[in-house]
């Protein structure tokens, strides 16, 4: 794997089970130059993921404009909670869509760890120093799954990083349908748009 990821063992995985981390990069970084045959080959060789285990993808602080786009960022996934869980094809008591955390998404921006009263077993795990954890994702080896889960990351940072007040009251901005909307127009995420087709999530 080089620079880019390393193997971890996992004894939550039975039997025998273990993890791949990737070292920090950006989306497109990612879909160029990750080596995304590993997939397959891991299949070939008899490897397997599924509900049980997930894709967490660490999304920078550094990576948004400020905590009012975090707060945008975070609303926007919450507020679509049935179209989120589809499209991460799991509801897992490890990433919780918990009233909690709805209710306390501004400390989650303002990254207030004292204020959190949170677990990290949340949709969006606030407790890293320098990221947000999105582990809504199901495990996958299966390459347009795991590069959506990554667009996903990517396409809701991107499309709330302009979205105003007027946007979200008058235009629904946080409303699922202009969100796809938005990606559909987008080349670069055609991994989501597709896996959003394949979940009839799409809209």
């Amino acid at each position: 794997m080089r620079d880019l990821a390393y193997l971890k063992y996992d004894s939550s995985i039975e039997p025998l089970g273990f993890e791949l981390v990737t070292h920090p990069m950006d989306y497109r970084f990612a879909m160029e130059q990750f080596p995304w045959h590993l997939l397959e080959r891991l299949r070939n060789l008899g490897c397997r993921s599924d509900q049980n285990v997930g894709i967490h993808v660490h999304v920078s602080r550094d990576g948004f404009d400020s905590a009012a786009h975090i707060y945008r960022w975070a609303k926007l996934i919450y507020r679509n909670e049935p179209q989120t869980v589809a499209l991460a094809r799991r509801r897992s008591t490890y990433a919780e869509f918990s009233t909690t955390a709805r209710e306390r998404v501004k400390h989650t921006a303002k990254n207030d760890m004292h204020r959190y009263g949170l677990n990290r077993y949340q949709a969006i795990n606030p407790h890293p120093r320098q990221s947000l954890e999105l582990r809504v994702f199901a495990g996958s080896l299966d390459l347009q799954q795991v590069q959506a889960a990554l667009a996903f990351a990517a396409a809701t940072v991107e499309y709330t990083r302009t979205l105003t007040s007027t946007d979200v009251i008058q235009q629904h901005g946080w409303d699922w349908n202009q969100f796809t909307a938005w990606v559909n127009q987008r080349e670069e995420y055609a991994p989501l748009a597709a896996e959003m087709e394949v979940l009839a999530c799409a809209s």
